[in-house]
């Protein structure tokens, strides 16, 4: 473990960290993401890879009350930044100034193995915020696999993996260049497929049966939904819709992608 303090704007090591967080391109080429905050990490060490950690990002301050187990086991060389440089790349409010670079594990879909539980996918999601919440609840509910459309926000980017709060280890995230990669995909492994509609077609959800390990929720994006040329052109096993007061026009997406992992993994207890 090598410790190294910077404290000048032009230092290539610290130029190196405001690109990784701020481009995503840079992000794919190094293989890097940025994991940030006292308890996100301790959540992804506790469930993830500590091994995967490649730098721990710090300063002098929270060096200083760092515990020591809290980077027990983490054999990652060590940046302690000036204060003000961290403040610059930080994305939270906080006394306690650490972040980390992970390894950045990305999967196309060639990549994507027989799934141990069900799926979602995601069609162009573009709220940061939405996307980080909904890793969060796939992992609450024992969903093991993402799918995700090339077009929508970077799942490994920063304030989505804040959003996630560390949870994103659990899941296998998987990009698709285009929706019929997804539907081929769902055929070869013989995935019940469930079109969730927001425009309140289709069955009840709460009438559904989703008992087994082999379902496959389909999202489309927020506020346009999921594309009508998608739905013309595939045929699904069913269109479900979420039972609601009839004033309100939707649900918010990862409200509405919650409600669903709740409903089947309710159903699978």
């Amino acid at each position: 473990m090598i410790e190294k303090k910077i404290s000048s704007r032009s230092n290539k090591e610290f130029l190196f960290l405001k690109k990784i967080i701020s481009s995503d391109k840079f992000r794919y080429e190094q293989k890097m993401y940025w994991l940030e905050g006292e308890k996100n990490i301790k959540t992804f060490c506790r469930v993830g890879n500590k091994n995967l950690i490649q730098k721990i990002i710090l300063t002098e301050e929270t060096k200083s009350i760092l515990q020591e187990n809290f980077l027990s086991g983490i054999n990652a060389d060590i940046l302690v930044l000036a204060k003000d440089l961290y403040d610059e790349i930080s994305l939270i409010s906080t006394y306690f100034k650490v972040g980390t670079l992970v390894t950045l594990e990305k999967l196309e879909n060639i990549q994507v193995s027989p799934t141990q539980g069900n799926v979602i996918y995601l069609h162009n999601i573009q709220d940061p915020g939405n996307l980080g919440t909904i890793l969060r609840t796939c992992s609450a509910f024992n969903f093991t696999q993402i799918w995700i459309s090339k077009r929508s926000v970077d799942p490994w980017s920063p304030k989505v993996i804040r959003s996630s709060a560390g949870y994103h280890c659990l899941l296998k995230i998987v990009i698709f260049e285009n929706f019929d990669d997804v539907f081929k995909m769902s055929c070869k492994y013989k995935l019940q497929t469930f079109l969730i509609d927001t425009n309140k077609e289709g069955s009840s959800l709460l009438t559904a049966n989703l008992e087994g390990k082999n379902n496959l929720f389909l999202f489309g994006t927020e506020g346009k939904g999921f594309p009508v040329e998608l739905k013309e052109t595939y045929q699904f096993n069913d269109t479900l819709s979420i039972p609601q007061n009839s004033m309100v026009d939707s649900l918010n997406l990862a409200v509405a992608v919650s409600i669903c992992l709740y409903e089947s993994f309710r159903q699978n207890q």
